[in-house]
């Protein structure tokens, strides 16, 4: 009953077939059960006629049906979440047969894996349909594939009805341009390892506005030929299953299945039968529609396949219209189609296009052809010109020389004598040029749009399409308006129109219609001008739009930033002695003298230096700079006359340091022999190994640039968001019968189905090792093929990652992991080392050698005979292997499962040829600065990135933000400036554009903010602290903040530990009151030891700190703690790296003990942490008097480190005077003394250190 309905309804037209569909659909009383089309919509559709599906999507009962099936609909739906229209594909698995319940599963699954492959081309490649979302849809029980807009038009609807399109589709050259777009769809598809395998008419939609486009649908039957990307293979190529008119367009090759005897063809899948199945449907559009019997000749109803038939065919029929319908007066361009045609639909595969690459260099070929053609008529035709006297005359620029003589002259007589000029200007036969202003003066007009312009013989005119009010504002485009003469000048880049005749029409009041009743028959048209000018011109369409230019500049200003950063420790210095060398090759020692106004000179000329810190006043750096010197006699020194060539390694000496004077400001160099003369006044520093890092992260902008998807996807992740299908996971890395919290499972289904993005914040301690673990092994579960990049800024993060992985992977042999060596070269633990190439290419030869002998005595036992064969081959193999090629090394990085690199260490990868993973997971991404994260960025297909934005940034990005804000003003001024030159409104657009750009200064906090809620997640969960540290580091860092500025009292962070587990269990024995028991944060006051005695100092010439009175009380706290427990493990921080170095004396002397600056600490942990603040002094100035403790992401990595007890040493009062001006310091100070919640106020509290050192105090007060 349902088929024959639907066999019926096809028959009759378009508009008839919708009318009764919505008919048949919405009458309720005529229910149709079953596992059909018309029963499945019925479900969707609800009975209130207005139905949400996935909470997403919503349509009501006249929405367009494009197709149906058995156990599927495509229909027309309202994506709520983007507002706009979408295309669903629904798939129903109730009612209907078990194969054709697999069937339809096994189809929805490779649709959505190639079209989430397809995801980072489908911008730049407009012949591919664009991917939205794919999922399982819990209240309807169906599956559904969700993407852009499409079926507005298919191939299949212009060959049934050739006039339902637009006019400009039945364009010979419009169709040659749609086919060179799927051409290129096809090379984007084959070079992902993908075959379409089922292009027909249907499955090409096309869209008729302009611009005109086609784009490829239909994956459900696409597979995978590559080695790390695969899918089961959908077929359901079975004679009686597929329609006829579908199989009509597959290759011979593949319907070889279908014969019993192959003698013409063997039967194989490979690339080129895409090119075979377009080919056909193209010969079909270019020519006319096959008859519905055609394929009965070959695929005939009794089953089956005559490959003889389908030959004939081919060279007969299709053949025979190729090359006798006329389809061009062109002959050259017809012949190139023509021979196009006939190679893409040659029966043997060998005969046709090998690769994707030649097809599509040979469809560009015959599109030239064609756009030359229509390009020389075009200029054939006469043009009009519309312009405005009174208005050319107001803009004229009449302070030129030229003009001094007409500007004399009445109004009147002006108007009369500049529509005689342009008159001669635009005369009949006169060259004319058309294109862009590249001096950029007259670019854009005042909303940022580009102008094109058109030069007469003297004159430069802003072209501009007319639009008639009285016509509703319809473009009238074979009238070009021109109303404003620019100004009197000469363009040589433009490109030449040899119109054979312009008329010129005087028009008075631009708002005159003058279009009226003139048909474009015989008018060249300026839109098809342009266009034709844009397409063929390389700059012009490369031009990115100015968010785009933005973003570049931007990472290219950070780059410069990184690279003028050396120069801080750069100085000037003259040379004040030599002494000769012994003979003509002897060694050079020269005598260098601090020169303090050529190097304030310098300063003052540097575009970066002055706003980065310690420059205000060079001669203290100075100092500074040559005692830490005085540690370093024998290090290399780069000397070079000016600053271009220590970066450019041009006519550098590389001298050796002999001897520092730090009073008389001298240094002491041994130039080697050979040496360049030496400049008299010459830039020095030390040696930098980092050049070529800078260099890297140009690279990285350069490949950027070209990458317009991944621009997108950093300037607006939120709008490359596509949604994969939910997962039932179970955890894979976790210890039986350890069950994960809640959060981190709903965060790992999260990040699973976050496409191509993930963004996860971990604040301290809530297990962001072991949530990417846990990612890295689901990811492998699902495809053991997979390549996964793992990186990091830093060495420690990324091996703490890979102990992680190595430690907790299941079946961990089965995979193959390799750590990239990095940065210098530094001692590492056995479980890396394990990793490095050598090693493991050591453990790889091990385990083939093993492999081989054990079947090699295998065989010496089963088969003697065949062993003393396989004896030399086995032999030759280890000789082979011993060798350790090069080539080894390569294919062992190629089939790496898992490789670690650090952010720079990644470009190393490209000597193996490894430019692309299937996943990267960077962390601690909130610590690389945007260019070294773009490394990674650019050879990922799908991304995760960890870190903490709350926590440390990026290695001096508060210096950076401040050069590069004010670069930025500078840039907007410069705008401003040239705006009022020429007299244009300032598009205030580019400047809030501007102004965002310091978002890209932190590339992980502006993905987390900019993100679908889908796309980002906070781990929640603090697994490292103790109730107290945890709700302390949540109420002064990650607690939302309410209207008056103060955060709430609704937690982030909850402890996933017990008071009991995190008691330290010390005592304070020693004392008059036991401060210490049941405490798990207490601050040590230093505000009654005497001023003198607590005051930090610092050593001359430097500006980094110490205070004597902090490390003694620290050194006593270790000593009483380990002498009540020699295990416990104690961590000893501090801002400043002085004061490290007396922390560090201490650590030496003690087991388990460390000291680290806050710089260093992130990511590391400690029972017990002693933090020294050092700062106490009387300055007003609270920066001043704080130091880097005042800002929120170092006060916060120094109190989160903590499991038990975290003791905090400093002046309190001190800390409290200066009001929320300094950081949170002074919140952290208020909740030690006053503890919001009464039931833990005992664990926090306020103790004077006298009963651990004893020292001149000031008269007590207060508390």
């Amino acid at each position: 009953m349902r088929r024959e309905t639907e066999r019926r309804l096809a028959k009759l037209s378009a508009a008839r077939h919708a009318r009764l569909r919505r008919r048949i659909l919405g009458d309720s009383s005529k229910p149709m059960v079953g596992g059909g089309a018309v029963a499945l919509i019925e479900r969707l559709f609800g009975d209130q006629g207005v139905s949400t599906y996935h909470r997403r999507y919503a349509f009501r009962q006249e929405s367009r049906i494009v197709e149906t099936g058995d156990g599927f609909v495509v229909l027309k739906a309202y994506d709520l979440d983007q507002e706009g229209p979408v295309t669903l594909k629904v798939y129903d698995l109730q009612g209907i047969q078990d194969d054709v319940r697999e069937l339809a599963r096994t189809l929805w699954e490779s649709e959505v894996r190639i079209l989430m492959q397809l995801v980072p081309y489908q911008r730049r490649a407009p012949g591919l349909v664009r991917f939205v979302e794919g999922d399982w849809d819990q209240v309807t029980e169906t599956l559904f594939v969700a993407w852009e807009d499409a079926y507005r038009l298919t191939l299949a609807d212009i060959l049934k009805e050739p006039t339902r399109g637009h006019r400009h589709l039945e364009e010979l050259s419009t169709r040659v341009d749609l086919l060179v777009m799927l051409a290129e769809a096809l090379y984007e598809l084959h070079g992902l390892g993908i075959i379409h395998r089922e292009i027909t008419p249907q499955a090409i939609c096309l869209w008729d506005e302009q611009p005109s486009r086609a784009a490829l649908t239909h994956f459900g039957m696409s597979i995978f030929l590559n080695n790390f990307l695969w899918a089961p293979t959908p077929d359901a190529f079975r004679k009686g299953e597929t329609a006829v008119s579908s199989l009509r367009y597959a290759a011979p090759e593949r319907l070889a299945f279908l014969a019993s005897t192959r003698d013409m063809i063997e039967a194989g899948e490979d690339y080129r039968q895409d090119f075979f199945s377009l080919g056909l449907a193209m010969v079909e559009w270019f020519t006319r529609p096959f008859e519905p019997r055609d394929a009965e000749r070959f695929l005939p109803s009794d089953g089956g396949y005559d490959e003889y038939a389908h030959s004939e065919w081919l060279l007969i029929d299709v053949a025979d219209r190729i090359n006798h319908e006329q389809l061009s007066n062109d002959r050259a361009a017809e012949a190139a189609l023509k021979d196009l045609l006939r190679r893409m639909v040659e029966f043997s595969p060998s005969e046709r296009f090998s690769t994707a690459g030649q097809f599509v260099k040979a469809a560009r070929d015959v599109q030239a052809l064609f756009r030359r053609r229509a390009y020389l008529a075009l200029c054939r035709k006469p043009f009009k010109v519309v312009f405005s006297a009174s208005e050319c005359a107001m803009n004229l620029d009449l302070m030129d020389p030229r003009e001094s003589p007409r500007a004399l002259l009445p109004y009147e007589k002006q108007i009369r004598s500049i529509q005689t000029e342009l008159q001669q200007d635009l005369a009949p036969g006169v060259q004319i040029r058309i294109g862009l202003d590249r001096s950029r003066r007259w670019a854009v007009d005042a909303g940022g749009r580009r102008r094109w312009l058109l030069r007469g013989q003297r004159h430069l005119y802003r072209l501009e399409i007319f639009r008639s009010k009285r016509d509703a504002d319809t473009p009238c485009p074979w009238i070009a308006h021109v109303y404003q003469v620019v100004r009197g000048s000469v363009v040589d880049d433009m490109t030449l129109v040899p119109f054979t005749a312009v008329k010129v029409i005087p028009l008075q009041e631009s708002n005159q219609h003058t279009n009226r009743g003139q048909p474009p028959s015989d008018i060249g048209r300026w839109d098809e001008l342009v266009e034709h000018i844009q397409s063929t011109e390389a700059t012009a369409a490369a031009e990115m739009d100015f968010a785009n230019r933005v973003l570049i500049q931007s990472l290219q200003e950070i780059v410069g930033l990184q690279d003028a950063a050396a120069d801080l420790e750069t100085y000037q210095f003259m040379v004040v002695a030599t002494k000769e060398p012994q003979g003509p090759l002897g060694t050079l020692f020269v005598t260098f003298r601090y020169a303090p106004e050529a190097d304030l000179e310098f300063v003052a000329q540097h575009p970066y230096i002055r706003f980065f810190e310690k420059t205000r006043d060079r001669r203290p750096a100075v100092a500074s700079w040559l005692q830490r010197l005085q540690r370093d006699v024998g290090v290399a020194f780069d000397v070079a006359g000016d600053l271009k060539q220590l970066r450019v390694h041009q006519r550098r000496i590389v001298a050796i340091l002999e001897a520092v004077d730090i009073e008389r400001r001298e240094l002491r160099l041994r130039l080697p022999p050979g040496s360049p003369p030496c400049p008299t006044l010459a830039f020095l520093r030390k040696s930098r190994d980092d050049e070529h890092i800078v260099a890297r992260q140009r690279d990285a902008i350069d490949a950027l640039e070209a990458d317009r998807y991944r621009i997108d996807l950093l300037r607006e992740p939120g709008h490359a968001n596509v949604t994969l299908p939910d997962l039932q996971l179970s955890w894979r890395t976790l210890p039986d019968g350890v069950e994960p919290d809640k959060n981190k499972s709903e965060i790992l289904r999260a990040c699973l189905r976050a496409y191509p993005l993930f963004v996860l914040q971990g604040p301290p301690g809530t297990g962001k090792t072991t949530t990417a673990t846990e990612l890295v092994a689901q990811i492998l579960k699902q495809n053991p093929a997979a390549r996964i990049l793992v990186s990091a800024q830093a060495n420690d993060a990324l091996d703490n990652l890979l102990e992680s992985i190595v430690k907790t992977l299941p079946d961990r042999n089965r995979y193959l992991l390799i750590r990239e060596p990095s940065g210098r070269p530094r001692a590492v633990n056995p479980v890396v080392a394990q990793l490095m190439p050598l090693r493991s290419l050591d453990e790889f030869f091990r385990r083939a050698k093993g492999k081989g002998k054990a079947y090699l005595t295998y065989l010496q036992q089963a088969a003697p005979e065949r062993a003393s064969r396989v004896q030399p081959i086995y032999e030759t193999w280890c000789a082979l292997l011993d060798r350790r090629h090069s080539e080894f090394e390569r294919f062992l990085y190629q089939s790496a499962n898992i490789i670690f690199a650090t952010c720079l260490g990644v470009p190393r990868l490209d000597r193996r040829d490894l430019d692309h993973f299937s996943w990267v997971i960077v962390e601690e991404a909130a610590r690389a600065h945007p260019t070294e994260l773009l490394i990674p960025f650019l050879r990922g297909h799908r991304y995760l990135l960890i870190g903490d934005h709350l926590q440390l940034e990026p290695f001096k990005a508060d210096i950076y933000a401040v050069a590069f804000r004010t670069r930025v003003r500078e840039r907007i001024e410069k705008l401003k400036e040239l705006a009022s030159e020429s007299e244009r409104m300032f598009d205030t657009t580019q400047q809030l554009e501007l102004e965002r750009a310091d978002r890209y200064l932190a590339p992980f906090s502006h993905l987390f903010s900019h993100t679908l809620s889908m796309q980002h997640d906070t781990l929640i969960a603090c697994y490292r602290m103790h109730p107290v540290l945890c709700e302390l580091v949540d109420r002064l860092f990650y607690r939302k903040i309410d209207d008056t500025g103060m955060p709430t009292n609704e937690p982030v962070l909850i402890p996933a530990t017990t008071r009991e587990s995190r008691a330290h269990r010390l005592r304070a024995s020693w004392g008059a009151d036991d401060w210490l028991h049941e405490k798990s944060l207490i601050w040590l006051d230093t505000t009654t030891y005497a001023p003198q005695l607590r005051r930090e100092q610092t050593l001359h010439g430097d500006t980094s700190k110490f205070n004597s009175l902090e490390v003694d009380i620290a050194s006593a706290l270790v000593s009483r703690i380990r002498a009540q427990d020699r295990d416990k493990s104690i961590l000893l921080l501090t801002i400043y790296q002085l004061q490290r170095e007396r922390l560090d004396r201490i650590a030496k002397d003690h087991h388990n003990v460390r000291s680290l600056t806050v710089m260093g600490a992130q990511g590391k942990e400690a029972a017990v942490v002693i933090l020294s603040l050092v700062r106490s002094n009387t300055h007003e100035n609270p920066g001043s008097a704080y130091g880097d403790i005042r800002r929120d992401s170092f006060l916060n990595v120094a109190v989160s480190r903590a499991k038990e007890l975290l003791l905090i040493i400093g002046d309190l009062q001190h800390f409290r005077t200066f009001g929320q001006d300094a950081g949170r310091i002074p919140a952290l100070a208020e909740l030690v003394t006053n503890w919001p919640n009464a039931g833990d106020a005992s664990h926090v509290g306020v103790h004077r250190p006298t009963d651990l050192v004893v020292g001149p105090s000031e008269p007590r007060g207060g508390r």
